[in-house]
């Protein structure tokens, strides 16, 4: 999705704005509804690893790190994305650090992959995707972001109401350890039973560059 987040999806609390967006919110989750597929359960593992709030929240770092670990339990696993014109960036990551699939519709490539004869599928992205049965699928968010002003698209950042944590088991909590004990108040009060693990943004190369200068970070 090509958008441009407007500043009141972070508000902490929703404004004026949001709520006259409230019915095409509404409108959204409903079409959603009418046009869910059926899940289909693929014999070849998955990792999902996704989120709520859109897009930000350290996704693609952790399919990366995923697939460093089971390289090294000699796991042959590979990447799935479903393609997007505008994410040729993260493309080209993934790609750095591994064999990726895409396609149009992620079961798709999920089944190019198995044909492959690769053991585990690490999705980047999908956990609002219904076609697929995931073994296992993870929830990523930014501890600054956390869930904006609370609200769904239109009318917030959020792709599906933040209760839904109650389904699923981990939880990645991404950033440089703010608010760290809020959010895990928050997010146990939803879901006791959720494993929540915590994910610092660290550079890995800031030894190559004198501290002494000047440089434009974006």
């Amino acid at each position: 999705m090509n958008l441009k987040k407007p500043k009141f999806w972070d508000y902490k609390k929703p404004n004026i704005y949001a709520y006259l967006l409230y019915p095409l919110a509404i409108l959204i989750k409903f079409f959603s509804y009418l046009k869910k597929d059926t899940t289909q359960r693929v014999e070849i593992k998955t990792i999902c690893v996704g989120n709520i709030y859109l897009g930000g929240t350290g996704k693609t770092s952790l399919c990366i790190k995923i697939n460093e670990i089971l390289k090294k339990k000699n796991i042959k696993s590979c990447f799935v994305k479903k393609y997007y014109r505008n994410q040729i960036d993260e493309q080209k990551l993934l790609e750095a650090n591994g064999k990726l699939f895409m396609s149009n519709k992620r079961i798709e490539a999920v089944l190019q992959a198995k044909k492959a004869n690769y053991d585990i599928v690490i999705l980047d992205d999908g956990l609002q995707d219904q076609s697929i049965d995931y073994d296992t699928s993870i929830v990523c968010f930014n501890t600054i972001n956390w869930i904006g002003n609370g609200m769904t698209i239109p009318s917030g950042p959020l792709r599906e109401n933040i209760n839904n944590i109650k389904k699923y088991k981990y939880l990645f909590l991404n950033g440089n350890l703010e608010n760290l004990e809020l959010l895990k108040k928050e997010i146990l009060k939803i879901n006791p039973n959720i494993i929540i693990f915590i994910a610092e943004y660290q550079p890995t190369n800031i030894d190559e560059f004198d501290k002494n200068d000047n440089y434009l970070v974006f």
